[in-house]
């Protein structure tokens, strides 16, 4: 946001001019929330973004927002009164779901991190041989499942060069993990994956396994197994 706010000031809580970051990090400076002028710009780049991209899902981000400005900042309290607030958390899914708002009026749907989730976005999920419900109220598993099925039809439709999972598989059953990698397998054609993981039909899967030993205590040591060399040697 700070690029942002160091070209259009006002759209932040102190109108404050701002240089643009040149290092990254989380920053307190953010945009207000009780401003309408910060819907507006927002809605202005998003539109931009309909233009310019075909796909269906626009990624909103929001990850880690500090509430620090939001908590001095009178038009954001006269904001939380307004709507009936309680928490700066609550203002803060206010702004996502205008905007969730906006962009499904235009056709298209958010993506962002888990925060939307606290924003009262409901995702609705329907397992295969179940009825259409909440992704909140999924078990580990289903949730892990779908997340899943949502990364492999995101590469189906437009592969990468490279995937990185972690820890995807933790809460699946010993099928379950045995079918993933199964797919990630079938998918690794076009896309090179870089699974973290604790699961042995996971492993078992992959054509290069990538270990850290603690041989000596305090010494770590990185081990590398080609798999496919391995099989081709007969060991």
């Amino acid at each position: 946001a700070v690029a942002a706010l160091a070209s259009y000031p006002w759209l932040s809580c102190t109108g404050e001019q701002y240089r643009v970051r040149e290092t990254w990090d989380i920053d307190d400076r953010v945009y207000c929330i009780g401003k309408e002028s910060t819907f507006r710009f927002m809605e202005n780049v998003l539109s931009e973004v309909i233009d310019l991209f075909p796909s269906p899902y626009i990624h909103i981000g929001g990850d880690e927002c500090p509430d620090k400005m939001w908590q001095k900042c009178p038009s954001c309290a006269n904001r939380m009164k307004a709507e009936g607030l309680e928490t700066y958390r609550q203002l803060q899914g206010y702004g996502v779901k205008r905007l969730e708002k906006f962009l499904s009026e235009h056709g298209r749907s958010i993506i962002g991190w888990d925060e939307i989730l606290e924003a009262g976005v409901e995702i609705y999920i329907r397992p295969p041989g179940k009825k259409q419900q909440s992704l909140t109220l999924l078990s580990g598993g289903e949730r892990a499942l779908t997340v899943i099925a949502l990364l492999l039809a995101f590469l189906a439709y437009h592969p990468a060069p490279f995937c990185l999972v972690d820890e995807v598989d933790a809460a699946l059953d010993e099928a379950n993990v045995e079918r993933m990698a199964r797919y990630l397998k079938n998918y690794s054609g076009a896309t090179q994956f870089i699974v973290i993981t604790h699961r042995r039909k996971t492993m078992e899967a992959a054509n290069t396994l990538l270990g850290v030993t603690m041989e000596e205590k305090g010494v770590s040591r990185l081990l590398t197994v080609k798999v496919d060399e391995l099989l081709k040697e007969g060991t």
